[in-house]
């Protein structure tokens, strides 16, 4: 699966319910443009960029606080520590796909 349309999925995902005019108005893309790229036209990067920031604002409410424990993790723990950290977080996502 490719960068794009990962992000279309996600934002699928996030705002299931917007429509293209909703996704126009909020991203400043044009309608027509909107509706060739969630049927399969190459985004820009700058559209790109756009819908990539909805996404990150929309979830950010719980990455604040992630980001910044991992932070305090890089800052705190031992190589081996953050080691465990790491596997635990691979182990979760892969039980999650299962």
């Amino acid at each position: 699966m490719n960068l794009q349309l990962i992000l279309i999925n996600h934002y699928k995902s996030i705002f299931p319910n917007d429509t293209l005019k909703d996704i126009s108005t909020k991203t400043g893309i044009q309608h027509t443009r909107v509706f060739r790229i969630f049927n399969g036209a190459e985004m820009k990067i700058s559209e790109y960029q756009v819908i990539d920031k909805l996404i990150q604002k929309a979830r950010d409410f719980s990455n604040t606080e992630f980001r910044e424990i991992l932070t305090e993790c890089e800052r705190s723990l031992s190589c081996s520590q953050l080691a465990e950290v790491v596997t635990e977080l691979k182990y979760l996502i892969s039980f999650r796909r299962a």
